[in-house]
């Protein structure tokens, strides 16, 4: 098991992680606006690695002219969560490195005084993680059951195109209807 402490030049750190994965990527951040990190993702999404990312429905991830649908690609999916609910900033290489901190993936963070800590070889720390992702996936997506484009997978890691709070449902690039997000406590059960 290896940590260590990143202070500068960030961007390029993260960005080496993923041009080093090999079967998967998890990102979960509240703002993704890096143009370089977001092509990296979609180069991995192409060669066959599955992209999961879950960000922030907020007006600098939509302004930043990022086209979110180029990581719908193969087993590769984008959420978008409610803006109010995602702060997290951590991604997941490969089911063996972790790398977390202040940093978000934008530009801005560049300027600011920002961190990261890249832990390898921690599969209990990467277990934690992806229950993570798993949880925010399961509570703020549902199945609704209106409509035959929306079947959302509650087994985490199949390949689905799931309608997504305040997002798109992206198929055979068409944007699907908007579904609006219900707390976990008001799904429908089945």
């Amino acid at each position: 098991m290896k940590t260590e402490a990143i202070f500068d030049n960030i961007a390029d750190r993260i960005e080496d992680y993923i041009n080093h994965a090999e079967n998967s990527i998890f990102v979960a951040v509240a703002w993704l606006t890096n143009k370089n990190l977001f092509k990296a993702l979609c180069k991995k999404a192409s060669n066959g690695v599955k992209v999961i990312i879950i960000t922030s429905d907020n007006e600098e991830n939509r302004k930043s002219n990022i086209n979110y649908r180029d990581i719908q690609i193969g087993k590769s999916q984008l959420y978008w969560i409610e803006n109010d609910k995602m702060h997290h900033k951590f991604c997941i290489i490969d089911g063996y490195v972790v790398i977390t901190g202040s940093y978000n993936w934008s530009y801005k963070a560049e300027n600011n005084d920002e961190n990261i800590v890249i832990c390898s070889g921690d599969t209990d720390l990467v277990n934690q993680y992806k229950k993570e992702v798993k949880r925010i996936i399961e509570n703020y997506l549902f199945e609704d059951t209106s409509s035959s484009n929306s079947k959302i997978s509650k087994s985490f890691g199949q390949n689905t195109k799931p309608e997504n709070s305040r997002g798109a449902n992206f198929e055979n690039g068409v944007i699907k209807p908007f579904v609006p997000v219900r707390p976990a406590s008001s799904r429908k059960r089945k």
